[in-house]
């Protein structure tokens, strides 16, 4: 019974893949979700368009009204996805939602309303495509489907004959069926070919000694953070203090225990979903998406350094410490672009070790030091 109640979650939820996998690929969903989203009400525009231009005879009226009003509908859509998403990415599956329900809506109103004497089959055709408009976790994209054919049965049921509602009933269930199938199957293939192929980048971007990704990925992620989403961020910058040094005394062996100890470190302390990456010989780099409060930020780099000051003395006897000197920038505050947010954290860093190294440092103590 508890691995059949763990594939039904695995289905419904992860869309047949395992937890982690399905959080790994969240960015990429987010993307495709963003791509199809503009996709999709553009190409409901211009069907309604085309039909709101076709209608211009006598005796239209109503069905004029009807579509200058989806006109409208989709139209404000398209102005808060191009103008609030970048703000806010969670908002990119309600605006998926929405258009479903702006198009699924008129298919009721057309379906009960304006074509009471005969079968409606709208509907029917646009609740089976709409599991090929985005992805989302199968059992939400169920409820809204059972939630419409709903709504559709019992309009029907209210405004049509009774033998022609029997027929829209049965057909409205028939097709929810096939769709709730399609949509698991289809889900399924999208979230698995996603899956695959963040695996395959994952074994090109990353660093094998560290486990974090290389730079030129690491750079490309936050880049595309940035230019997709105007939510807060914060960039950290990471430099092994007297690295050279260490490599000198220690012998390059000892210098990749070190830096693949301070990769294990980034892995365990930050978030799967922060972007995490060698930026050099000893530098790392650390992207922290929705993170602008400092407190939060100064809490988790404060249990790295404890944690990497735990590590190093269990591997090094107590002989010799792990000591980072640490740059921080805040976005959009202290920058509104990559390359200015990291040149922001650099500063930051070299405040650190104009300081005295081992500590770390927010740009904003560097804009108070340059104003005084």
């Amino acid at each position: 019974m508890q691995e059949w109640k763990k594939s039904l979650i695995k289905l419904f939820v992860y869309a047949g893949m395992e937890k982690h996998e399905y959080a790994g690929i969240k960015r990429d969903i987010y993307n495709k979700n963003m791509n199809m989203l503009s996709i999709g009400i553009l190409m409901a525009l211009a069907v309604f368009c085309e039909m709101f231009l076709v209608s211009s005879g006598v005796g239209f009226e109503e069905d004029r009204r009807l579509y200058a009003i989806v006109i409208a509908a989709l139209l404000v859509l398209l102005l808060v996805k191009r103008r609030l998403i970048r703000y806010s990415p969670k908002l990119i599956l309600p605006c998926c939602y929405c258009l479903l329900l702006i198009v699924l809506s008129f298919s009721i109103l057309l379906g009960s309303f304006m074509d009471k004497d005969m079968p409606s089959s709208t509907f029917c055709v646009l609740l089976l495509v709409s599991c090929l408009l985005f992805i989302d976790r199968i059992y939400r994209m169920a409820l809204f489907l059972i939630l419409m054919t709903v709504i559709f049965c019992v309009t029907v049921y209210h405004q049509k004959a009774p033998e022609i509602a029997r027929i829209d009933i049965a057909n409205a269930l028939t097709f929810l069926a096939l769709s709730i199938i399609c949509s698991a199957y289809l889900l399924h293939m999208k979230v698995r070919d996603l899956v695959n192929s963040r695996r395959m980048r994952h074994e090109v971007d990353t660093d094998g000694l560290t486990g974090l990704l290389v730079k030129t990925a690491a750079e490309r992620e936050i880049r595309d953070y940035i230019n997709t989403t105007r939510a807060p961020g914060t960039l950290i910058m990471i430099d092994v203090d007297d690295f050279k040094q260490i490599n000198d005394t220690m012998g390059h062996a000892f210098g990749d225990v070190v830096l693949k100890l301070i990769g294990g470190c980034i892995n365990t302390i930050f978030r799967k979903g922060d972007i995490k990456g060698r930026f050099g010989g000893d530098e790392f780099i650390i992207f922290l998406p929705d993170t602008s409060n400092r407190e939060v930020i100064s809490e988790r780099l404060d249990r790295f350094r404890a944690l990497l000051s735990q590590e190093s003395v269990k591997n090094e006897g107590g002989d010799r410490g792990i000591h980072q000197s640490i740059g921080i920038a805040i976005y959009p505050e202290d920058a509104q672009d990559y390359q200015g947010l990291f040149d922001k954290a650099d500063e930051a860093l070299y405040e650190a070790k104009h300081r005295g190294k081992n500590q770390y440092c927010f740009y904003t103590s560097v804009k108070i030091r340059k104003r005084g």
